[in-house]
């Protein structure tokens, strides 16, 4: 079985690669403001012994 091209299976792709590029971003953000947040937390921390 052959898939034909057609605008409804670019739309589906589309899709599908936008909100997994976008699934991928907000992971990496949160990743980097969690250890920023620790890091800072650790900081003030180590300042107040």
């Amino acid at each position: 079985m052959k898939i034909i091209p057609s605008i409804r299976l670019y739309v589906l792709l589309a899709m599908l690669v936008t909100g997994i590029g976008t699934i991928l971003i907000l992971s990496a953000l949160s990743l980097h403001y969690f250890i920023a947040g620790m890091d800072s937390s650790l900081r003030v921390s180590m300042y107040a012994q």
